[in-house]
This record gives C-alpha cells, structure tokens and sequence, in this order.
C-alpha cells in the first residue's frame, strides 16, 4: 500500500524522517488478494506486514513508524 504521510515540514520515506515531500510503502501478506495481470484486488482483510520486534512496547502484529524526540517532529499530521 503506497501512503504519503508527513508531519508539519517532515516526510516519513520509509526508513527516516525527511523533509523532501515523498511516499513509502505498507507491506501486506497476500493471503486474501485475487492477482489479475495489471491489479490486485482485495477480497478481505489483509493484515499489515509486521516490522518490530517488540522493542516499541507493541505487544500486536503492526506495522511501526518510529518518532524519536531527535526527529523534531511538530504540526499537523496528514496521512
């Protein structure tokens, strides 16, 4: 899944914090998608690829943007 998230001047990229205006992607497990040659169709829930380690204090299956206090993030967040 292609997402554009930002918080004030900071763009997530993927793997940091930025402030060049960019888009990353959410993985997910492929178990309820119908493949066609040019789309992927969603037939039920799909369950984001996990990416921690439970080092966040996240005790779920999630998919984890990390926000440290050296990001100086501050503004409104827009997803």
């Amino acid at each position: 899944m292609k997402l554009k998230l930002n918080i004030g001047n900071k763009y997530w990229n993927g793997s940091e914090w930025t402030t060049k205006e960019t888009t990353f992607f959410i993985p997910y497990h492929k178990e309820n998608v119908v493949t066609d040659d040019e789309c992927l169709v969603w037939t039920g829930w799909n369950k984001p690829v996990t990416n921690h380690n439970y080092t966040y204090k996240v005790n779920k299956d999630a998919f984890v943007i990390p926000i440290k206090k050296e990001d100086y993030l501050y503004g409104k967040l827009n997803l």
